[in-house]
């Protein structure tokens, strides 16, 4: 895997190999994020094309049909109940939508005009006319100016244009942007691998928990950014029991991240659950029993907690990309040498790829050296950010 990237943030160019572990380490303010960034953007923009494309158009025809109620009337405590509306291929005119329409509205005796009925067909016949390829164009746009806020192009020349190319096996991706619009063709195109960039420990604690919970209510979930994106892989494994696998799974998931799960009870020696609630979260100490708030959990604490949720509820599985923006920030040196040896073990025992920015003289040693140690060490590359 490969990304290569032209003239967006701060960077004016990067070409990176993506096979293993890669380190970027660089000065502050020197632009080491921008490729997690864009890599997160691309990859969650790229999974299950098809769905997101099928969600982009329910969300729309849901509008339609909450637009309906509201000018009939009726107030809307719940979301409109499902409709099934035949496909732009299947559809032979806008009386076959109407119909639907009629049958819908009748199924729950609410009365609509007929007016309404037929500016609601007409609309929904407009979601359905437009291109899978224009809305997934549209969603990986979206998904870049999310994480850059607005400002995709190079903040020094901001006239010059932005590429990014992205390969892996069949799959080519190149995007030209300028003025912060796409102007070149990009077709859809299935990616099943999964993008997590972990870079605020303080996910999970009780205030950022509400922050979230209120943005759900008014953001698509697939247009979230990177950090609700991290909250509701967390919130998603523990609240529908995704780590609930077969009794032999469990053996061997345990078998296989044995030394995984030594390094990492060695600092973080508890879990996370939700708790009495079900709605915030709290650590428990294994051996003590002892329950803290997560909002009394040490920073570094966390960061080690946040890492062995996401490989006990199986967030983490082969193939995927776990993006850390300096992970030691918040840790000791000798707990930076400890998580080292974790993300090494990881990519060995998952096969997954892992993207890290650093300043840390020790974190990035202790890397080089567990890669040795683990015999892994040709699966890490190393590149440097630089201010010219």
């Amino acid at each position: 895997m490969t990304i290569e990237i032209k003239n967006i943030g701060k960077l004016s160019h990067a070409h990176v190999e993506l096979n293993g572990i890669t380190i970027i380490a660089g000065e502050n303010n020197s632009g080491k994020s921008t490729v997690g960034k864009v890599l997160f953007a691309l990859i969650t923009g790229l999974s299950d094309v098809t769905e997101q494309i099928e969600i982009e158009k329910g969300i729309n025809i849901i509008d339609a049909i909450k637009r309906a109620y509201r000018k009939s009337g009726y107030l809307l405590s719940i979301l409109p109940r499902a409709i099934i509306i035949p496909s732009q291929e299947e559809l032979e005119n806008k009386g076959q939508l109407v119909s639907v329409l009629n049958a819908y509205f009748a199924r729950g005796a609410e009365y609509i005009e007929p007016e309404i009925i037929n500016a609601t067909a007409i609309d929904i016949q407009e979601v359905l006319s437009v291109p899978n390829h224009v809305i997934f164009q549209k969603t990986v746009m979206n998904k870049l100016r999310v994480e850059f806020n607005g400002q995709l192009t190079n903040m020094h020349f901001p006239k010059a244009s932005s590429k990014i190319q992205f390969r892996q096996g069949d799959i080519n991706i190149e995007m030209t942007i300028e003025d912060n619009m796409l102007i070149s063709e990009l077709n859809p195109v299935d990616f099943h691998n999964k993008a997590i960039y972990v870079d605020n420990p303080y996910v999970l604690d009780r205030k950022w928990v509400s922050l979230a919970s209120r943005a759900e209510q008014t953001s698509p979930q697939q247009h979230f950014d990177r950090q609700l994106h991290l909250f509701r892989c967390l919130d998603d494994a523990m609240l529908f029991g995704l780590n609930s696998s077969s009794a032999l799974g469990d053996i061997l998931k345990e078998r296989k991240l044995k030394r995984v799960f030594e390094v990492i009870n060695a600092a973080c020696p508890g879990e996370i659950k939700k708790n009495d609630s079900g709605r915030f979260y709290s650590y428990i100490e294994n051996d003590t029993g002892m329950t803290y708030e997560m909002d009394n959990v040490s920073t570094g604490l966390k960061s080690f907690a946040i890492i062995k949720a996401l490989l006990q509820n199986d967030c983490l599985q082969t193939g995927n990309i776990l993006i850390l923006d300096e992970p030691e920030i918040h840790l000791h040196p000798e707990w930076q040498i400890v998580l080292a040896e974790l993300l090494i073990l990881i990519q060995k025992e998952l096969s997954i790829r892992v993207l890290i920015n650093t300043h840390s003289p020790y974190f990035l040693n202790a890397i080089e050296i567990f890669s040795k140690k683990h015999g892994i060490n040709d699966k890490c590359k190393f590149y440097q950010s630089k201010n010219e």
